[in-house]
């Protein structure tokens, strides 16, 4: 039987860097050109499958919902499939199980990188991406936005060359149908600052620290200020339970709109 594998070829500042989805163990075919670094990869996969065998390229059926969380973050990927993998190769037979405890794993083996990437972030671009990702939030957790983002939406053409750079990281992309006209990619990132917001309200402060120590306070007036903590003060009551009541929704499929599941 054929079967099909999707591959990701990233281009970085020292050459191309292929990466494989659905199987079992990570790989990575890195040569100074993309047709190079593609042969490279599938040379690597041939070698896989004579060492192991058609089982190399069991895919689990969860994958196709799970490359939302990831967004085209090429770690973000490998990560999802490999958490994939080892939920499936512990036993579980249930795919919602499978989901939640890939989604789980995903979340912190991804934090270091993460936490890089968003502090290497611009404010502006922390900023653009925590806009999106409010807009988003409601519904991939199932429920209709209850807060007022119009003052924070207005603004993003403002940040549109931060926009075009998430963009171009695959932590966001295009989608006419939302209000803000954005859509998330690498929706674990999402999770992250969903959690740290909810651990900065728990502080009682209306977000002031928090966005003090993101260096934002010559970027956001007063009146944007305020509706990103009531915002972040709902995201907060939905999240009651934590970061788990994202992988949780996913799981069960009430996200199903933006994960494709």
């Amino acid at each position: 039987m054929t079967r099909h594998l999707k591959i990701i070829v990233e281009k970085r500042p020292d050459g191309y860097a292929a990466y494989p989805l659905g199987l079992s163990g990570m790989m990575v075919g890195e040569r100074d050109s993309y047709e190079e670094a593609l042969e490279n990869l599938k040379s690597a996969i041939a070698f896989r499958l004579e060492t192991f065998g058609d089982e190399a390229l069991e895919v689990d059926t969860a994958l196709e919902a799970f490359i939302a969380e990831a967004g085209g973050h090429p770690f973000l990927l490998q990560a999802a499939s490999l958490a994939l993998w080892e939920a499936y190769d512990a036993g579980e037979g249930n795919a919602q199980a499978r989901y939640r405890e890939a989604g789980d794993y995903l979340f912190h083996q991804a934090q270091p990188v993460l936490k890089d990437a968003w502090r290497l972030w611009t404010p502006e671009m922390q900023k653009a991406f925590t806009v999106v990702a409010l807009d988003n939030m409601p519904l991939l957790l199932g429920q209709r936005r209850e807060y007022d983002l119009n003052a924070l939406l207005r603004s993003l053409p403002d940040d549109a060359p931060e926009l075009r750079a998430l963009e171009s990281r695959g932590y966001i992309c295009p989608e006419a149908q939302l209000p803000g006209g954005w859509r998330l990619q690498a929706e674990v990132m999402s999770w992250r600052l969903a959690e740290e917001l909810r651990q900065a309200l728990r502080q009682g402060d209306e977000l002031g620290a928090w966005l003090q120590t993101q260096g934002w306070e010559g970027i956001l007036k007063r009146g944007k200020k305020e509706s990103l903590s009531r915002a972040g003060k709902k995201i907060s009551d939905f999240l009651k339970g934590g970061v788990e009541v994202f992988i949780r929704t996913a799981a069960e499929g009430l996200g199903k709109g933006m994960t494709g599941a």
